[in-house]
């Protein structure tokens, strides 16, 4: 509440609503009828930026939109630069921290509202070209402006009314003033009615912002590189002609001849007498290639100054990903996109939730996701490390985080979960020297390599339940009656089964099982060493 000197409490003052229709209207004469860039130079360049200091921005201005017509260089990073930000969706939430359904209300029916194409006038920009095209071209000069046309109330945004930046000036403010035939020297905006973006390449005067400085120096650079690169194809890419004659007839036929040169083409050609001598002198670089070195440098130096890299703009992916937005850095994509944001919720929504709903109301917010898209190959390398260190990633979770239905597949019977024993864990103590002659014998002695294992005092007690019966096999006197005595064994391994650890057992299968490998591939190994003998 408010309160008057004397302590009475003063009515609240309805809440103003912006005046309906366009306010600034273009002109004919509003066209551009000078073009600042042309026979640019570097003292015009410095005249131009020294104006824009004092605050008289109109031929900067008109610079940046110019440049984007001549520099194809600049053209092309900076409509990257634009593109990026409208190729991203956007949304509109809540105030952060506020979940009542008031403010999840305001929020769903603003967000409708931005839209609904039946709320624009074909006249107008929609709201999505004035986020995206409108305020981004703020981008060179550092400020960009645009007439919000609300419907009756304030209810509805029937559209946007940009105007170009070259008719305000910084002269008499810090921020820009409107040159109208009314008010030469400038007239203030009304907030609700215009919506002034900025976006500043550094901090300071907003008449000194934008990234048009750096780039006006280089497209200086660059065009007279591309003007010295034209005059040295003319001289050394195209042949000269040189009709030589004598004195008379240099007197009474030079016209024609001259015209005979001239009937060559463009090439270029000359009439002299026998006596002249002519001799062009060549510079060390006759191949251009410093030309084309500068142009080169322009060119990274301006994708630099506008994308933050040179890998995107023609070579393969950028930083931030190979995608329709790693053209930008991602730091400069997230960086416009929280600057929009800013000037959206701060000079529209909230003037917007506050005609509609009252000044108490909750102020939904503009958000543009530029978020970088999660690294799914990285996610797989981690999920694959911790799963060869044995902590599994549960299936549902995995089937969330890489947008496809993942199962666990069953592995082959007898293998199921099978991770073989080292010969240096304390479950599979065979003695090295054995098992190193173990690896070099072949499949044929598999039943005494088990044997010479069921021998050895280390290995018999991960067979629990089956020590008394392995110690009737192990005192067998030679192989043949090992061999009976195991088939034997075989009808109570059953019965035991459940109550024994067979990691180790399962370990000697598979040591048997490669020793075989082993041994097969060295026989192929020596029967094609045979066969080349």
């Amino acid at each position: 509440m408010i309160y008057d000197p004397h302590g009475n409490e003063l009515p609240e003052l309805p809440v103003a609503t912006p005046p309906r229709g366009v306010s600034v209207t273009w002109e004919p004469s509003d066209r551009a009828t000078t073009d600042v860039s042309r026979s640019l130079t570097p003292a015009k360049v410095d005249s131009i930026l020294r104006s824009a200091n004092a605050g008289s921005t109109a031929d900067q201005s008109a610079l940046s939109m110019e440049l984007e017509e001549k520099s194809w260089d600049i053209a092309q990073a900076v409509q990257t630069r634009r593109l990026a930000v409208a190729g991203l969706d956007w949304e509109i939430l809540p105030p952060v921290g506020d979940e009542t359904p008031r403010a999840q209300e305001i929020a769903e029916e603003t967000e409708a509202m931005l839209r609904a194409p039946a709320t624009y006038s074909a006249d107008f920009d929609t709201f999505q070209q004035c986020l995206f095209f409108d305020l981004q071209s703020a981008l060179l000069p550092g400020f960009a402006v645009v007439e919000l046309v609300w419907g009756p109330g304030g209810d509805q945004l029937l559209g946007c009314n940009f105007i170009e930046q070259r008719h305000f000036t910084f002269a008499d403010s810090e921020t820009p003033l409107l040159v109208t035939t009314d008010h030469p020297s400038g007239m203030e905006l009304d907030p609700g009615k215009f919506v002034t973006h900025y976006q500043l390449a550094r901090a300071g005067a907003r008449c000194r912002g934008g990234i048009i400085r750096p780039l006006c120096w280089l497209h200086c650079f660059a065009v007279n590189g591309i003007k010295w690169l034209m005059t040295h194809i003319e001289r050394y890419g195209m042949p000269f002609l040189v009709a030589k004659v004598g004195s008379e007839s240099y007197k009474t036929e030079r016209t024609k001849l001259a015209s005979l040169v001239q009937n060559f083409g463009p090439a270029g050609g000359g009439v002299f007498t026998d006596a002249v001598q002519l001799e062009m002198l060549q510079a060390p670089n006759v191949t251009g290639d410093v030309y084309f070195k500068l142009l080169s440098y322009s060119a990274d130096a301006i994708t630099k100054v506008v994308l933050g890299q040179t890998a995107a703009s023609g070579d393969g992916g950028g930083l931030s990903g190979d995608n329709a937005q790693s053209q930008v850095r991602q730091d400069i994509l997230e960086a416009d996109c929280r600057a929009l944001e800013n000037t959206t919720n701060a000079q529209i929504l909230a003037y917007r939730t506050g005609w509609r709903y009252g000044p108490d109301a909750p102020v939904p917010r503009l958000h543009i996701k530029s978020e970088p898209p999660e690294d799914l190959d990285a996610k797989a390398t981690t999920a694959k490390t911790l799963n060869e260190a044995g902590l599994e990633w549960d299936a549902a979770e995995a089937s969330e985080a890489f947008g496809m239905k993942l199962t666990r597949t069953a592995s082959p019977a007898g293998t199921a979960g099978f991770q073989p024993a080292s010969p240096s864990s304390t479950a599979f103590r065979a003695d090295p020297s054995l098992l190193e002659a173990d690896i070099q014998a072949s499949a044929d002695n598999a039943a005494a390599i088990l044997s010479r294992y069921l021998r050895t005092n280390g290995n018999r007690e991960w067979f629990g339940p089956l020590q008394g019966l392995i110690e009737i096999v192990t005192n067998a006197p030679d192989e043949a009656a090992f061999r009976e005595q195991a088939l034997a064994l075989a009808a109570d391994l059953p019965a035991l089964a459940d109550e024994m650890d067979s990691t180790v057992f399962e370990g000697m299968l598979q040591l048997l099982l490669s020793t075989e490998t082993a041994n097969g591939q060295a026989a192929r190994a020596a029967e094609l060493k045979g066969k080349e003998g």
